[in-house]
């Protein structure tokens, strides 16, 4: 539904596209779930974040990934339909589409 860059250190969406027109904030949603990443990070492994961060909310996925690279520094956001995502095809997407941005 919805795709963005995100750096991971503020939340804020650097940039992002939508397919759907539905009202809901994409950048709200970064600054909350790299929020709940920090603090994940904080109660384990403090020198090394979350490589992906996945809630689902009833219909929708919110995914949040981090580019390898960059030191940590980026990553992307999604927002899926839960009934139409395939992940394994999204995580293999994502892979490559994080080549370009390291």
């Amino acid at each position: 539904i919805a795709s963005g860059v995100v750096d991971l250190t503020t939340g804020d969406l650097l940039v992002h596209d939508s397919r759907d027109t539905l009202a809901f904030d994409l950048g709200a949603r970064a600054k909350r779930l790299t929020a709940a990443r920090r603090v994940f990070s904080v109660q384990g492994d403090a020198s090394s974040g979350s490589e992906e961060l996945m809630v689902t909310q009833g219909a929708r996925i919110e995914l949040l990934r981090a580019a390898p690279g960059a030191s940590g520094r980026y990553g992307t956001v999604l927002v899926l339909d839960r009934r139409l995502a395939n992940l394994p095809l999204i995580r293999f997407k994502l892979t490559q589409a994080e080549k370009h941005l390291t």
